[in-house]
């Protein structure tokens, strides 16, 4: 018997290859997708910039970003494609903060793990007076801080 390759198994198996350093492999499965006319939606767009943030290719995570949707999908950043890209910017901090601001003055409210990825961007970039600005931030916009934004703005302070 044949088995159907649909959507959810071409998710599954991106989102392995990039739980397994795989990220090339990841990019070749979403053009298999492209090619079999398998809809690519936001959930395997989201696979793709993990698995290109996890590689530590925050180029490739920014260049996916800025892809054009194609034809017939439903491409469109949602709060977990800015919070990844952000993520993937660590030691990139103006570029994190760039990401950071357009979701700040969207119509995409940010989360605790938007917030806690740029100033975890800031606090390996040394740029301290935005780690402690986006903790301001992030408390006078009634958004829950966890510990990794709070350890993160003491380690960007402790840095100065």
């Amino acid at each position: 018997e044949k088995v159907q390759l649909d959507t959810i198994c071409f998710n599954a198996t991106i989102s392995n290859c990039a739980k397994g350093g795989e990220w090339e492999k990841s990019l070749q499965l979403s053009s298999v997708m492209a090619k079999s006319k398998t809809a690519i939606g936001t959930i395997t767009f989201n696979a793709l910039l993990s698995a290109c943030r996890k590689a530590g290719d925050w180029e490739k995570t920014l260049q996916l970003l800025h892809l054009p949707p194609r034809t017939g999908s439903k491409l469109a950043s949602d709060i977990i494609s800015l919070s990844t890209a952000i993520s993937a910017c660590e030691g990139e901090w103006e570029k994190a903060l760039l990401i950071f601001n357009i979701i700040s003055n969207g119509k995409v409210l940010p989360g605790t793990i938007t917030f806690s990825s740029a100033i975890s961007a800031c606090t390996t970039g040394s740029a301290w007076q935005k780690a402690s600005q986006a903790f301001s931030e992030m408390s006078r916009s009634d958004v829950q801080w966890d510990a990794i934004a709070f350890n993160a703005t003491i380690s960007a302070c402790e840095k100065s």
